[in-house]
């Protein structure tokens, strides 16, 4: 069973004839249709956890410092999310010449 998401469900696809993947679904109960709405992964964030890889993707790197001043969330706040959230684990990088970690995407 795949992760419950805050906007819908996710449909996870996987045979020998197409590549596996996990998509996030959001149902419109109007029509009574599923929308397929991107990557679960992205969708199972927390709000601040997807602002924060949003502002990493689009500068490359960010210390907690760095992104709470570009988000506009407290600090201690970005430092716990970016030290643990599993989307972020494996990310973080020393900083050279310095004592701080950066996180990086690849």
């Amino acid at each position: 069973m795949g992760p419950r998401l805050a906007s819908g469900e996710a449909l996870q696809i996987t045979g020998p004839d197409v590549s596996e993947q996990n998509l996030a679904l959001r149902f419109d109960s109007d029509v009574g249709t599923w929308t397929l709405i991107g990557d679960a992964a992205k969708f199972a964030l927390g709000e601040t956890r997807r602002t924060i890889l949003e502002a990493v993707k689009e500068h490359g790197s960010l210390t907690p410092k760095e992104a709470s001043g570009l988000i506009e969330v407290d600090y201690n706040l970005a430092k716990v999310t970016m030290c643990e959230c599993p989307t972020m684990a494996g990310l973080w990088r020393p900083r050279v010449g310095t004592s701080s970690r950066t996180l990086l995407l690849r």
